[in-house]
């Protein structure tokens, strides 16, 4: 084992200020899925009124495209290793349960597909503003 193989991931935060956005890029799939609705809802709990939480991700919904990203993953992660994952399994989002998540949390969502080839997708959450208008 090596050192980055050794060492815990960093806690996360149980703090935040509040922001006007918030960017998730490409990371939430190195956490399990406990973990990412915990990130998910702690900053979407620390946004300003309409604020946008961007999310961009794999999404395991689209199967066919989503193979392609697990093997760039694989490449990027086990055959090159600039990724490190401490050993764990990679634990993609579905778009459907972000979809709810957001749903739940009162906040309008909007996907765009970020590849023709994988299944990057952008989530932009949007949280509701004082007079109620969450879209985006």
């Amino acid at each position: 084992m090596n050192d980055t193989e050794d060492k815990k991931p960093a806690p996360i935060p149980e703090e935040f200020e509040s922001y006007d956005a918030i960017i998730l890029s490409d990371m939430l799939h190195y956490l399990d899925a406990a973990d990412q609705e915990t990130v998910i809802r702690r900053a979407a709990a620390h946004l300003n009124p309409g604020a946008v939480l961007i999310i961009r991700e794999g999404n395991k919904d689209f199967e066919g495209k989503h193979k392609r990203t697990e093997l760039t993953e694989f490449f990027s992660t086990r055959l090159f290793g600039f990724n490190k994952t401490g050993g764990k399994r990679l634990s993609f989002l579905s778009g459907k349960n972000l979809r709810e998540m957001a749903a739940e949390l009162e906040m309008a969502c909007h996907e765009t597909i970020d590849s023709d080839y994988t299944s990057n997708t952008i989530f932009v959450l949007k949280k509701q503003s004082k007079a109620g208008n969450g879209a985006i």
